[in-house]
């Protein structure tokens, strides 16, 4: 006997896999059949007892974000299963989001070096030469007395009010929104944050000096993919890892949460101005780390 599946649907959602944020994804759908085996007793037989027999638990999305790396993990591949060039080390620089619960994915991989990481936000008004005040998308982690670069001007922070900075002078030049304005300190490797060079990610560290939550910029060296070969029709059986699909709500996060979940990807290219998606399906199998149970729904809360 089967009851009628759980059916959560979400339109788009952030898709980790082992931690590592692999991309965008749309029309996700979450489906959980619970099926119950009845047991009957006495003449006449009537139920006495319902068991739960079986959990299975099913997401389906369709990756947009198509790049080597991604089309690799949509397809249930490794690192280890694509062929990859480099050319020489260059430098480059990124803005993410840290959090102490997923690492963020850098634009590159194959990360020779992180030099720095330091905070950072955005401007979300105009500002000209001779503002004083400055307002940002979030002041988590700033504080009076430090020095800032905003754009490409040095500045030093005089006090804090809820999103708005007041400098202890004229900013001195013009920058529209969507600005960089960066904490000139920077944080500590190890201490405050962790980095898996090979796989070009980035965590902040429980406890450390970065907020939970916040934007950094991260500064770098790598060798630049110049091809790359992804196997097709590779898989190997049995192979899984801990899938989140994060989807972000005006009241927090609802997180799809699968310990133990198998991944295969569908791949069709139709060469042309289309859109491309990969379509995966990701399956979980029981864990005992959460009663073994095939996946969780979380709810966070801001």
């Amino acid at each position: 006997m089967a009851i009628k599946p759980v059916d959560i649907q979400f339109g788009s959602a952030d898709l980790y896999i082992n931690g590592r944020n692999v991309g965008a994804v749309t029309d996700v759908r979450f489906v959980v059949e619970i099926e119950k085996e009845e047991h009957r007793s006495g003449q006449p037989s009537k139920v006495d007892k319902v068991v739960v027999s079986q959990v299975t638990a099913r997401a389906t999305a369709n990756l947009k974000e198509i790049n080597p790396l991604n089309l690799r993990d949509a397809l249930g591949l490794t690192k280890e299963d694509i062929n990859v060039v480099t050319g020489s080390t260059t430098s480059a620089k990124d803005y993410v989001v840290l959090t102490y619960s997923f690492a963020a994915k850098l634009l590159n991989e194959n990360l020779t070096e992180v030099t720095s990481v330091k905070l950072a936000t955005t401007l979300v008004q105009p500002c000209s030469s001779s503002d004083t005040v400055i307002v940002v998308a979030s002041t988590t982690g700033f504080s009076a007395g430090d020095s800032i670069t905003v754009g490409t001007t040095s500045a030093e922070i005089q006090s804090i009010s809820g999103n708005q900075i007041t400098l202890t002078g004229a900013i001195g030049a013009s920058y529209p929104v969507g600005t960089y304005v960066v904490r000139d300190t920077a944080y500590t490797s190890e201490d405050d944050y962790t980095v898996d060079l090979d796989d070009g990610t980035i965590k902040a560290v429980a406890g450390g000096a970065i907020p939970d939550n916040v934007l950094v910029e991260v500064s770098y060296s790598y060798k630049p993919m110049l091809r790359a070969e992804v196997p097709i029709g590779k898989y190997v059986t049995g192979r899984t890892y801990a899938v989140h699909l994060v989807h972000k709500r005006d009241d927090g996060k609802m997180i799809i949460y699968m310990p133990r979940g198998q991944v295969t990807g569908a791949l069709e290219f139709a060469f042309g101005d289309e859109f491309h998606a990969i379509p995966v399906t990701i399956d979980g199998l029981s864990d005992p780390s959460i009663g073994n149970l095939p996946a969780q729904v979380i709810f966070e809360y801001e």
